[in-house]
């Protein structure tokens, strides 16, 4: 299912209008989802309440859960709306598009789980997608959410020590 396709699915449920209710002033702030054969495929998709800063999230496969408020972890001094008039580069996109950089940059370092999120960062909204590869490393791509356009891709150790 592709990201859009969930939104408009949790904004269709009564988990969600409920919600909507009683956090008139939350906003869209992410959709996450990890491709690995041993889990679930299902978009997390997060909203920010800028009141209490807390980030709720909803997981959207068959059914809709909406998961307990959590404190916002977050870089920035701002969470970022996601703007979903700007996501014009679709999952399925995103997902070859990572792909194609993996096998072409970095051959030797296949993906064992694959963790995409859209959102909206410093550097714009972005397709964040990270391998966690065999060879114990990490490979970042990010992907401008309405260009196509490969913003940044860094392979980094899982074992790297920050000093």
């Amino acid at each position: 299912m592709d990201f859009l396709e969930a939104l408009e699915k949790l904004k269709q449920s009564t988990v969600f209008k409920e919600f909507s209710k009683e956090h008139k002033d939350s906003y869209l702030t992410h959709g996450f989802i990890m491709l690995d054969a041993n889990i679930k495929k299902e978009w997390q998709i997060g909203y920010y309440s800028p009141k209490k800063d807390n980030i709720i999230t909803f997981c959207v496969n068959g059914d809709i859960m909406q998961n307990p408020e959590e404190k916002v972890f977050k870089k920035e001094k701002k969470v970022l709306k996601l703007d979903t008039s700007k996501i014009k580069v679709p999952f399925s996109e995103a997902i070859i598009k990572a792909n194609e950089i993996q096998k072409k940059k970095h051959p030797k370092h296949e993906p064992i789980k694959k963790i995409y999120i859209i959102q909206h960062l410093s550097e714009g909204q972005i397709w964040n997608v990270t391998y966690v590869t065999q060879t114990f490393n990490t490979l970042n791509i990010k992907i401008d959410s309405e260009t196509g356009k490969i913003v940044s891709d860094n392979l980094v150790s899982l074992f790297r020590v920050e000093k």
